[in-house]
């Protein structure tokens, strides 16, 4: 690849390609019309005629269709079909920036399109034009938007806009590089997806079921004990009374890092909860996850919480961080423990310390606890490998997507 600076190129192109591009209408290298209806109560997940409606757009489907999955029962006479050739762009949001970046290119034939749908029917690469809208068009498309709460963006408004053509060629070279790229997006994401049901399936059947509990093999003759919370864990009332520079506060949601207490007056400072690793904070937040609050280990070390947290800290010191880590934040887990433990205020969750001693859980030994923590964590990390990976892939889409067009 090259760069370019002539306005009338990309910055970025495959070498052998120099010849500027040419300036077009929309109007002049396609023709514009709306789909025809394929109401919502007509609509099934198979049989019937194959159809998309302009939700899908949004929610369903990438750069290029290949796959219908939807289905209606209408009079074919009354619905328009593809050819395999057409980009297709919503002619109805909430959005307006959001119209251009779900065209996509159908490439299947013989398929009924919607009437909330605006179909281009191009003489061009169909992918390169769904890529360059997305690219380019996003705010000229939501200057032609229409309306309030429902946006319509009408191809009337904006059939003349201007557009810079290659030839054929160079089209194709640049479609290939961007759909290989949205491909192995779709592949991190699929992987990232099978990641997450692994670990939520392995933390279930090895944490959390008590009659059918999967084992690893070296335990399976030893039961789990039953203990009080009590027994476990102590509150802490270690508060940041002499206000120490060195400590950094902890943002609990995500477990990571937040500000330095010099950003903060001393007197502010001082009824902070000093927390420590190995540290479970409990978070009063109501939320459809959690229902009851939530448990969160501190795996960063010695910081700063706010007074608003609660804090406990183990009492025996052979425990295994990364087994808790998990058992402490399992909903299925914890929910029980919490309901009766937990009075509920107005959008937080309190917690009375007296009640939650009294609470049994079931744990393993310690052993096993670092077999579990073990297994779980790499799985955790396997996640997160691969969601660095996903963010990379969308830098690169979004750089080339900006640097191949004009």
């Amino acid at each position: 690849m090259t760069n370019n600076t002539n306005r009338q190129a990309p910055v970025l192109r495959f070498k052998g390609f120099s010849d500027d591009w040419e300036q077009r209408k929309l109007n002049d290298i396609g023709n514009f019309y709306y789909g025809k209806s394929a109401p919502k109560w007509s609509v099934t997940n198979n049989g019937g005629i194959p159809c998309i409606r302009y939700g899908e757009l949004y929610t369903k489907y990438s750069t290029k269709i290949d796959k219908i999955l939807s289905f209606t029962s209408i009079d074919k006479d009354k619905l328009k079909f593809s050819s395999g050739h057409e980009v297709l762009i919503p002619r109805v949001g909430e959005e307006p920036l959001d119209f251009a970046k779900h065209a996509s290119w159908l490439s299947v034939p013989n398929v009924a399109i919607g009437e909330m749908i605006t179909v281009f029917n191009t003489k061009e690469d169909p992918l390169f034009i769904a890529n360059y809208l997305r690219a380019k068009y996003i705010v000229k498309f939501a200057k032609f938007v229409e309306g309030g709460n429902v946006s319509n963006l009408y191809f009337d408004r904006y059939k003349y806009t201007n557009i810079f053509i290659p030839t054929k060629k160079e089209e194709r070279s640049v479609s290939k590089l961007i759909y290989k790229i949205n491909k192995l997006i779709s592949l991190q994401q699929r992987k990232m997806k099978e990641l997450n049901s692994l670990k939520q399936s392995i933390s279930k059947l090895i944490l959390e079921n008590q009659s059918d509990k999967i084992r690893f093999c070296k335990f399976k003759e030893s039961n789990w004990k039953t203990y009080q919370f009590g027994q476990l864990y102590q509150k802490t009332n270690d508060k940041n009374k002499n206000v120490n520079d060195n400590f950094k506060i902890i943002s609990v949601a995500g477990m990571d890092w937040g500000q330095s207490v010099t950003k903060s007056s001393k007197e502010y400072m001082k009824p902070y909860n000093i927390t420590k690793l190995g540290d479970i904070v409990f978070e009063g937040h109501k939320n459809k996850q959690h229902e009851f609050g939530r448990f969160i280990e501190n795996t960063l070390g010695t910081g700063l919480v706010s007074h608003i947290f609660d804090v406990y800290r183990p009492k025996n010191e052979i425990s295994d961080l990364n087994f808790w880590k998990f058992y402490i934040n399992s909903e299925n887990i914890m929910n029980r423990v919490l309901r009766m433990s937990t009075s509920s205020a107005r959008m937080m969750n309190n917690l009375n310390n007296k009640d939650l001693k009294k609470q049994k859980i079931v744990i393993p030994g310690y052993e096993e606890m670092k077999k579990i923590g073990n297994l779980l964590l790499t799985l955790q990390e396997n996640i997160g490998n691969s969601q660095t990976k996903l963010m990379l892939l969308r830098n690169i889409e979004k750089a080339l997507l900006q640097d191949l067009f004009i």
